[in-house]
């Protein structure tokens, strides 16, 4: 939410996939992430720079989100359309 617009749009999806797997999907119109930068954010403390939004923070959030995700056996895997 922090870094798409008032009048933005974040979908979550939740659905289990053939695998009887759950799967849980975020997306947004948000401005994304630069795939030099994408690297960057799921690492303790990374953050990354932009002109366009303020990206200031400790860079823990995804990090965290991270670690509970593979405590319980997930995976994450990122896609942007940047």
């Amino acid at each position: 939410m922090k870094f798409t617009d008032r009048h933005g749009k974040i979908s979550i999806m939740v659905n289990y996939n053939d695998e009887n797997e759950l799967e849980v999907s975020v997306e947004d119109n948000g401005l994304g992430i630069k795939e030099q930068d994408q690297g960057r954010i799921f690492q303790m403390f990374g953050t990354i720079k932009s002109e366009k939004v303020n990206t200031g923070g400790i860079g823990l959030g995804l990090v965290i989100s991270k670690m509970i995700v593979e405590k319980f056996e997930g995976s994450i895997k990122f896609k942007s359309a940047y």
